[in-house]
């Protein structure tokens, strides 16, 4: 009688120590699968390199590719439908960023729909592609986003570059996209501004409503 109670103790006690190994397990595995919350860009961004803003800044050009209208005074206009999109280029510029910020205005049934792309005379491989999602955009005035994605996901190696391509990932309809603001920022806004090469633009503080 002592020995079938003994026996059966020894098996409670395995089946709770299995419990404990597997339930911490799972919390292990829990942890590990966890995707990071997005670190949310500053607030207040210096922008270095001005690219559009109600106009296109001198130095930079209109490099097409999809039908698009820009009207001095106001938004570029671009139809992205048939992956359509648009090309500002500029003489080679080396210095570091801290990244690209824009405003863009769409219809909503677009969805989340744009990607930007760098280019630079390297192959097609030296720059990666980046998907604008929720964690890169918040609301703005007039239905607007104010879009912010940094410079370490478009140039993960900081070559030179001569292009900045906003196009349409996905198929959209044939209404306009409004893009305005845009411009590259310094790096670090808070601290020393770095030297500009390649004929970037005197810096200046702005205020955008890009914290996601």
């Amino acid at each position: 009688m002592v020995l079938g109670r003994s026996v059966h103790t020894r098996r409670v006690l395995m089946g709770i120590a299995l419990l404990a190994l597997s339930t911490a397990c799972w919390k292990s595995t829990a942890q590990e699968n966890r995707t990071p919350a997005p670190v949310p860009p500053p607030a207040t961004l210096v922008v270095a390199e001005s690219i559009y803003d109600g106009h296109l800044v001198d130095g930079w050009q209109d490099w097409g590719w999809g039908t698009h209208e820009l009207k001095k005074g106001s938004p570029a206009r671009v139809n992205m439908t048939n992956y359509g999109g648009i090309i500002f280029h500029h003489d080679a510029l080396s210095m570091p960023f801290g990244g690209l910020v824009f405003r863009v205005k769409a219809p909503q049934s677009f969805g989340n729909f744009l990607s930007v792309r760098l280019g630079g005379g390297q192959s097609k491989d030296a720059f990666p592609e980046v998907a604008i999602g929720a964690e890169n955009a918040r609301p703005a005035s007039g239905g607007a986003f104010d879009v912010y994605v940094p410079w370490t996901s478009l140039n993960p190696n900081n070559l030179p570059v001569d292009q900045i391509m906003i196009h349409a990932r996905v198929g959209v309809g044939t209404d306009w996209v409004e893009l305005d603001k845009v411009a590259l920022t310094r790096p670090n806004p808070g601290g020393a501004a770095p030297q500009a090469s390649g004929g970037a633009a005197p810096a200046r503080t702005v205020t955008l409503s890009v914290q996601c």
